[in-house]
């Protein structure tokens, strides 16, 4: 056997603190869509409203966005499209006209390790979705940096 090492994938960089990032306009949406179609309680379908989401998104972002803070502008993009933020609402929730801040709305539901809410009663977490489009856009940055 050789000990000759097999071909290595490049490490994407670290990144400095406070060093800028720039992605793509259609990077930003592409993950947005994507992380919001691996979280919907439907599994493999569109969340709802993603027609509506890139129209905004596409609207509302330059070109090429450079930022010191992706986790801040991911999260005050996020912020300024209602419909993703429906997206935190279950199926059954939006049905019924409830609002993500209603102070009505429910608390917490309780899930077994056995078993899983049904699709119509969860929802998709908006944190850990911020979260998700904003490791996968640092990733990617890093990569082309």
């Amino acid at each position: 056997m050789s000990n000759k090492p097999t071909k290595l994938q490049r490490a994407p960089r670290e990144r400095k603190q406070g060093s800028s990032m720039v992605i793509l306009k259609t990077d930003f949406i592409a993950e947005v869509i994507r992380w919001g179609i691996r979280q919907n309680p439907f599994k493999g379908q569109l969340p709802r409203s993603a027609d509506v989401v890139v129209e905004k998104l596409n609207a509302l972002l330059p070109e090429f966005i450079e930022t010191d803070n992706m986790r801040a502008f991911v999260s005050e993009t996020i912020e300024q499209i209602p419909e993703i933020r429906d997206w935190n609402l279950s199926q059954v929730e939006y049905q019924n006209g409830v609002k993500v801040d209603d102070e009505k709305r429910g608390g917490f539901v309780f899930v077994s390790r056995y078993d899983e809410p049904k699709p119509e009663y969860d929802f998709i977490d908006i944190d850990a979705l911020k979260q998700n489009i904003t490791i996968s856009l640092e990733r990617e940055a890093a990569a082309y940096a």
